[in-house]
């Protein structure tokens, strides 16, 4: 008799658990989207807020007029949503850029894993996602004469000048750079920047030239950003395309490119790929091993500049 209520109370609590949890899989997936979205406002950069932002659009076109519930997202759900995301056709006819596409499914498994965390699902799809292949795009950089040459060539935007060269002499992210603070920084004979990256939040700490020290300008309060009113990585990079042209250079040159400068020019001067790692903060060394290549090729074309035989 009492094994008997014993199962009864076990089916009733089984039960309640099934019933609640059900009701949190009704939860609509664009709200909580946006909810996600919100939530990560503040530590986000302004280029991946971006992404999120036309995350949400593709996901407001793919769902359409049907509002979708978490009890909904399963295999076949997810293949619609990555099928939608390749065949996708902007006004002009432009289809999405494969890294594009990778962006947009991992906006997707960012949002599936915060609804597992927060058992809005007992089952993770994730597994289901299939990346498309991301292509290789060639980084674009300066040479040290180029980079020489921008130097010497004025700019209309002072500060934006300074960071852009600080970038290139230390690596740093647009990111990292606006985060800097006078606190950051040590003067002194080997001078040096200590912080916490805004896209890893690991800590980085890095011998800096006394060049890119001159470049931070008269150092202020503790607490004062050491670069100001640069903000905007987007007029950061308009105002870097009308220098560069003024100084006769035929590159689509991006404030990001200055990093690439920096790690390719630390490479062929003879810096060991390893020491590159660390500086530009790359938890894998893999991740620097393109610039390597860089180098690599830069070195055949040098090897190949010498003909005896013309």
């Amino acid at each position: 008799m009492q094994d008997e209520y014993n199962q009864k109370a076990l089916f009733l609590i089984q039960y309640k658990e099934q019933q609640e949890q059900y009701a949190r899989e009704q939860k609509e997936v664009l709200p909580y989207i946006q909810e996600v979205i919100k939530k990560r406002e503040a530590t986000l950069t302004g280029g991946t807020m971006r992404v999120w932002a036309t995350f949400l659009k593709k996901y407001q076109a793919f769902e359409g007029k049907s509002r979708l519930s978490f009890g909904e997202i399963n295999r076949a759900k997810i293949e619609e949503f990555t099928a939608f995301i390749a065949g996708y056709q902007s006004k002009k006819g432009k289809k999405l850029a494969a890294n594009s596409q990778k962006s947009m499914i991992r906006c997707l498994q960012a949002v599936l894993n915060e609804a597992y965390k927060n058992e809005i699902i007992t089952f993770n799809p994730n597994h289901a996602i299939e990346m498309p292949k991301g292509e290789q795009k060639q980084k674009e950089f300066l040479t040290l004469p180029e980079l020489q040459k921008l130097y010497n060539t004025p700019c209309k935007n002072d500060a934006v000048k300074r960071i852009s060269l600080f970038s290139a002499l230390t690596g740093l992210r647009h990111s990292d750079c606006i985060a800097l603070r006078w606190s950051n920084i040590t003067g002194g004979e080997t001078p040096s920047i200590k912080f916490a990256q805004q896209k890893t939040k690991a800590l980085v700490y890095m011998p800096v030239s006394k060049e890119a020290l001159e470049l931070c300008g008269q150092q202020k309060q503790a607490d004062n950003k050491v670069f100001e009113g640069v903000d905007s990585s987007y007029i950061c990079n308009t105002v870097i395309a009308e220098w560069v042209k003024t100084a006769g250079i035929a590159k689509d040159i991006t404030f990001h490119c200055f990093r690439h400068t920096f790690a390719t020019l630390q490479l062929t001067h003879g810096t060991d790929i390893y020491t590159v790692s660390k500086m530009l903060g790359h938890a894998d060394v893999k991740t620097t091993q393109i610039y390597a290549q860089i180098v690599d090729e830069k070195k055949q074309q040098a090897a190949n500049a010498i003909k005896l035989n013309n």
